[in-house]
C-alpha cells in the first residue's frame, strides 16, 4: 500500500501544480499522453 500511496501523492501534486484539478478523460493512457 505504501507504494500506491506514494504514486497517488505524486499524481495529486502534479494535478495541483498544473491546474488539472479534473482530468480530461477517465482513461489512464489518454491522461498519460496529456502529460
Amino acid at each position: 500500500y505504501g507504494q500506491r500511496a506514494t504514486s497517488e501523492t505524486w499524481i495529486e501534486e502534479a494535478k495541483n501544480q498544473t491546474g488539472l484539478a479534473q482530468l480530461k478523460t477517465n482513461r489512464f493512457l489518454a491522461n498519460a499522453a496529456l502529460f
